[in-house]
């Protein structure tokens, strides 16, 4: 476990360097999902098997299992994306949108959105909540 925090800050600390272009450091998961924070006075403490990213204020941008971290990589732009099939089912009305903005349709059900959509990314709105989601 040691050897993971310290490997994880190593890597950290030796990419910063890399990144004067990128603004967001950005998270994949083993199951594929990705999330961004702003590198603007990022702090990364380890505790209790997690990585927790900080803000300056101590407000916390994510919390992350240790043992679930893919790869970190810096990025120009945040991401987010999460796969479709994690959405829950009897969530409500589901209104996606293409990358562009342009809506895509509005759908009762995940299985009928994904039917539906051709493969790309979309933002979807679900009972107040926006995400983005990789239809493949």
């Amino acid at each position: 476990m040691r050897k993971t925090i310290l490997s994880l800050a190593l890597m950290l600390s030796a990419l910063t360097a890399s990144a004067a272009d990128y603004s967001y450091l950005t998270f994949q998961l083993l199951d594929g999902v990705q999330q961004s924070v702003s590198m603007n006075g990022l702090k990364i403490v380890f505790s209790n098997g997690n990585m927790v990213a900080q803000s300056t204020s101590g407000e916390t941008l994510a919390t992350i299992a240790v043992a679930s971290l893919d790869k970190m990589f810096f990025t120009a732009e945040p991401t987010g994306i999460r796969q479709a099939t994690a959405m829950p089912d009897d969530g409500g009305l589901i209104t996606a949108y293409t990358a562009s903005g342009m809506m895509a349709g509005q759908f009762a059900k995940r299985s009928d959105m994904l039917g539906h959509l051709p493969k790309g990314i979309y933002v979807i709105k679900q009972n107040g909540h926006t995400s983005k989601i990789v239809v493949r």
